[in-house]
């Protein structure tokens, strides 16, 4: 039989095993740990602490400039701002870090930070260290050396405490580099036919045209291999591959007759028009365009079909007599988020039949924005006038007239290639002519160079793809390319 004392030690040794118990799990739920280190913990209960906010400051890369006597190198720096300066704060795993990956060689081991946080005061120490090492306090525009996670303990006026781990994390490759892969070929892309790619849904498509029969290869984004090759027999012979456009789910074509074929896989074609006399130009969000008599005309994309009356006359300058009839590239293209435009380049033999020496470029821009409703930006696309790029004497910054001229839009930036200058036939596949002022001005690129070894450039297909890679064909030759930056996955 108990007694009242026996039953008193056994209540007291039941509650000092339930806070014993106690004390274990709460420790347990609150501990949050980078790399098994125990020292990240917290104690606070409540919102007397805790990091509201976290930014970099300017970030600095180094370059060492070689001296002539290979000795005494010098080190130089460059400073920026991270596009996304901000850093994500994880108040459940008490976590900060950058989302979006500093540039490659940063220097990490002076990083200024801005902290904002709720509490008496916030304190810093390695990550690596043991408890009994001391805490150094930090203020709000420090440099912290974060080759490696610290520790960030902010403190409350009650005694509660919230310890971080902050870490930096950097891209290991430079993001403007871009190394190209050579791809598989095949006999039917040789460039000894008519060719031109364009992108699909799934991957690429080259459309050839051997000797009347038109034949489709396919290459499958997620597919490094070989290509897939099928016949199209629902294409006419007289099907004129040159004007193969893409829209975002659809590819079309049109025949030297002026008949338009559509397909949303590239083998299966139907007829969904007429143009005669009309060459197929690009495609924008909404509309299909071609040139015929002189002149540039639109029809929207999402009717099943067009007769001649469903297509739109554009507006031109009062220069209609220069706009280009040969050698034609066109591209479509978000400037931002409330303007959009088409860019139309080519030349146009004078009455001599002589080519200019530099390449004719038109273009027309609209307004985007998004709560307007389509049918509206239709309007304000089909309202716009196309106008050309005039040129003075002193304007020596121009595309050269290149044939097989190819345009794409890429790193938010016009960029061109093209093969014979007739005037400088040794400039044939020089390099990328970049234009950052939407065509008015064109350089060659420093950022990117072309494989070694193109050849002449008797044909040659230039696209993007809908992975950001590029994709060159240059007379049976196929490379594949993309800046380092543009396939960064965000964390």
């Amino acid at each position: 039989m108990y007694t009242n004392a026996k039953v008193m030690y056994l209540r007291l040794f039941v509650g000092v095993l339930f806070i014993v118990a106690a004390s274990v799990i709460l420790t347990g739920c609150s501990s949050e740990t980078y790399n098994g280190d125990s020292n990240n913990s917290t104690t606070a209960t409540n919102d007397a602490c805790y990091i509201s906010s976290c930014y970099f400051g300017n970030l600095r890369i180094p370059h060492v400039v070689k001296a002539s006597d290979g000795v005494t190198d010098s080190t130089y720096y460059t400073t920026y701002v991270p596009d996304n300066k901000y850093l994500t704060i994880d108040q459940k795993l008490l976590f900060v870090q950058n989302r979006d990956s500093v540039v490659k060689n940063t220097d990490l081991s002076k990083v200024p930070m801005y902290i904002m946080f709720t509490g008496s005061h916030i304190e810093w120490r390695k990550s690596d260290t043991f408890e009994e090492d001391e805490w150094t306090t930090f203020n709000s525009g420090d440099s912290l050396d974060l080759r490696a996670p610290l520790l960030m303990r902010v403190s409350a006026v009650n005694g509660d405490k919230r310890i971080y781990t902050l870490k930096v994390n950097i891209h290991l490759q430079d993001g403007n580099e871009l190394v190209w892969n050579i791809m598989p070929t095949h006999t039917g892309l040789s460039g000894t036919n008519p060719m031109r790619m364009a992108t699909t849904p799934n991957g690429v498509i080259a459309l050839v045209n051997d000797c009347g029969n038109i034949v489709a290869y396919t290459h499958r984004a997620t597919n490094t291999g070989q290509w897939t090759i099928q016949s199209c027999p629902s294409l006419p012979d007289k099907t004129d591959v040159m004007t193969l456009v893409n829209s975002s789910d659809a590819l079309y074509v049109n025949t030297t007759d002026g008949n338009i074929y559509k397909s949303t896989d590239g083998i299966q074609w139907s007829q969904v028009g007429t143009l005669e006399g009309a060459r197929l130009l690009g495609t924008s969000e909404y509309l299909l365009y071609a040139l015929k008599n002189g002149t540039v005309f639109s029809a929207r994309l999402d009717q099943p079909s067009w007769n001649t009356t469903d297509w739109l006359e554009n507006e031109l300058d009062d220069l209609q007599d220069l706009l280009p009839c040969e050698n034609l590239a066109f591209v479509h293209y978000a400037q931002n988020v409330a303007q959009h435009r088409a860019v139309l380049m080519g030349y146009t033999p004078d009455d001599d039949n002589h080519l200019p020496m530099d390449a004719i470029v038109w273009s027309k821009a609209w307004s985007h924005f998004d709560n307007e409703g389509k049918e509206q930006l239709i309007h304000n696309e089909n309202d716009e006038e196309w106008m050309m790029y005039s040129r003075t004497w002193d304007d020596l910054w121009q595309m050269p007239m290149l044939k097989n001229l190819q345009l794409v839009y890429y790193n938010d930036k016009l960029m061109a290639i093209g093969g014979e200058n007739p005037y400088n036939p040794d400039k044939s596949l020089e390099g990328i002519y970049e234009s950052e002022d939407n065509g008015l001005t064109w350089r060659i690129t420093g950022n990117i160079n072309l494989p070694a070894n193109l050849g002449t450039g008797n044909r040659i297909c230039w696209i993007v793809d809908n992975d950001n890679f590029l994709w060159l064909a240059v007379d049976g030759k196929i490379y594949r390319g993309r800046l380092n930056k543009l396939g960064f996955d965000r964390q």
